[in-house]
Protein backbone atom coordinates (compact mmCIF):
# COMPACT_ATOMS: atom_id res chain seq x y z
CA UNK A 1 0.00 0.00 0.00
CA UNK A 2 1.20 3.53 -0.66
CA UNK A 3 0.26 7.01 0.48
CA UNK A 4 -1.65 7.74 -2.74
CA UNK A 5 -4.06 4.92 -1.88
CA UNK A 6 -4.52 6.26 1.66
CA UNK A 7 -4.94 9.83 0.36
CA UNK A 8 -7.69 8.63 -1.99
CA UNK A 9 -9.41 6.87 0.92
CA UNK A 10 -9.16 9.97 3.10
CA UNK A 11 -10.55 12.14 0.28
CA UNK A 12 -13.47 9.70 -0.07
CA UNK A 13 -14.18 9.92 3.67
CA UNK A 14 -14.06 13.73 3.67
CA UNK A 15 -16.40 13.91 0.67
CA UNK A 16 -18.83 11.47 2.30
CA UNK A 17 -18.89 13.56 5.48
CA UNK A 18 -19.39 16.78 3.50
CA UNK A 19 -22.28 15.12 1.66
CA UNK A 20 -24.01 14.26 4.92
CA UNK A 21 -23.21 10.56 5.25
CA UNK A 22 -23.31 9.55 8.88
CA UNK A 23 -21.09 6.44 8.69
CA UNK A 24 -18.41 7.23 6.10
CA UNK A 25 -16.17 4.36 5.13
CA UNK A 26 -13.50 3.65 2.52
CA UNK A 27 -12.14 0.19 1.74
CA UNK A 28 -8.53 0.23 0.57
CA UNK A 29 -7.32 -2.27 -2.06
CA UNK A 30 -5.70 -4.58 0.49
CA UNK A 31 -8.92 -4.84 2.52
CA UNK A 32 -8.03 -2.31 5.22
CA UNK A 33 -11.11 -0.30 6.11
CA UNK A 34 -10.87 3.39 7.00
CA UNK A 35 -13.87 4.91 8.69
CA UNK A 36 -14.96 7.96 10.62
CA UNK A 37 -17.39 7.96 13.50
CA UNK A 38 -19.22 11.28 13.69
CA UNK A 39 -20.25 12.07 17.25
CA UNK A 40 -22.32 14.98 18.54
CA UNK A 41 -20.24 17.58 20.37
CA UNK A 42 -22.55 18.91 23.04
CA UNK A 43 -19.83 20.96 24.72
CA UNK A 44 -18.84 23.25 21.83
CA UNK A 45 -20.93 26.33 21.04
CA UNK A 46 -20.12 29.24 18.72
CA UNK A 47 -20.49 31.70 21.60
CA UNK A 48 -17.36 30.08 23.11
CA UNK A 49 -15.23 31.49 20.27
CA UNK A 50 -14.52 35.04 19.09
CA UNK A 51 -14.56 34.20 15.37
CA UNK A 52 -18.31 33.78 15.00
CA UNK A 53 -20.61 36.70 14.30
CA UNK A 54 -24.37 37.12 14.68
CA UNK A 55 -25.10 35.49 11.30
CA UNK A 56 -23.03 32.43 12.32
CA UNK A 57 -24.91 32.19 15.62
CA UNK A 58 -28.27 32.43 13.84
CA UNK A 59 -27.25 29.75 11.34
CA UNK A 60 -26.08 27.51 14.21
CA UNK A 61 -29.38 27.98 16.07
CA UNK A 62 -31.27 27.21 12.84
CA UNK A 63 -29.35 23.93 12.45
CA UNK A 64 -27.50 24.98 9.28
CA UNK A 65 -24.19 23.87 10.80
CA UNK A 66 -23.01 22.11 13.93
CA UNK A 67 -20.03 21.05 15.97
CA UNK A 68 -19.11 17.37 15.99
CA UNK A 69 -16.38 15.08 17.15
CA UNK A 70 -14.59 12.87 14.64
CA UNK A 71 -13.07 9.57 15.62
CA UNK A 72 -11.06 7.94 12.84
CA UNK A 73 -11.12 4.15 12.71
CA UNK A 74 -8.77 1.74 10.96
CA UNK A 75 -9.68 -1.92 10.63
CA UNK A 76 -6.61 -3.77 9.35
CA UNK A 77 -7.92 -7.18 10.34
CA UNK A 78 -9.73 -8.76 13.23
CA UNK A 79 -9.91 -5.67 15.43
CA UNK A 80 -10.80 -2.04 14.92
CA UNK A 81 -8.38 0.66 16.09
CA UNK A 82 -9.83 4.09 16.83
CA UNK A 83 -8.21 7.47 17.28
CA UNK A 84 -8.79 9.53 20.42
CA UNK A 85 -10.86 11.87 18.31
CA UNK A 86 -10.90 15.54 17.55
CA UNK A 87 -13.70 17.75 18.86
CA UNK A 88 -15.33 21.09 18.03
CA UNK A 89 -15.16 20.29 14.34
CA UNK A 90 -17.38 22.56 12.26
CA UNK A 91 -19.66 20.61 9.96
CA UNK A 92 -21.84 22.34 7.40
CA UNK A 93 -20.55 25.88 7.97
CA UNK A 94 -18.41 25.93 4.83
CA UNK A 95 -19.09 24.11 1.60
CA UNK A 96 -17.32 22.22 -1.13
CA UNK A 97 -13.56 22.07 -1.39
CA UNK A 98 -12.92 24.20 1.70
CA UNK A 99 -14.82 21.83 4.00
CA UNK A 100 -13.44 18.73 2.26
CA UNK A 101 -9.84 19.98 2.58
CA UNK A 102 -10.37 20.85 6.25
CA UNK A 103 -11.78 17.37 6.94
CA UNK A 104 -8.95 15.66 5.02
CA UNK A 105 -6.36 17.45 7.18
CA UNK A 106 -8.15 16.42 10.37
CA UNK A 107 -8.45 12.79 9.24
CA UNK A 108 -4.76 12.62 8.31
CA UNK A 109 -3.77 13.99 11.74
CA UNK A 110 -5.95 11.40 13.47
CA UNK A 111 -4.50 8.60 11.30
CA UNK A 112 -0.98 9.58 12.34
CA UNK A 113 -1.99 9.04 15.97
CA UNK A 114 -3.44 5.62 15.21
CA UNK A 115 -0.19 4.27 13.79
CA UNK A 116 1.24 3.95 17.31
CA UNK A 117 -1.48 1.41 18.09
CA UNK A 118 -0.92 -0.81 15.03
CA UNK A 119 1.01 -4.06 15.31
CA UNK A 120 4.68 -3.73 14.28
CA UNK A 121 4.07 -6.25 11.50
CA UNK A 122 1.91 -3.66 9.72
CA UNK A 123 4.96 -1.57 8.74
CA UNK A 124 3.65 -0.86 5.23
CA UNK A 125 0.30 0.29 6.59
CA UNK A 126 2.00 2.50 9.21
CA UNK A 127 4.19 4.11 6.55
CA UNK A 128 1.22 4.70 4.23
CA UNK A 129 -0.94 6.22 6.97
CA UNK A 130 1.70 8.69 8.10
CA UNK A 131 2.33 10.06 4.57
Amino acid sequence: MNTDVVDAGVRTLAEQISNGQTTPEAVLPDGVILGVRILPDRDAHPSDYDEYGPADLDAFRDGEWRFVGLRVVVNPGPAEIASNGVWAVELGRTEGDIETGYLQDLIHCELAGITEQLPPADVALVEALTR
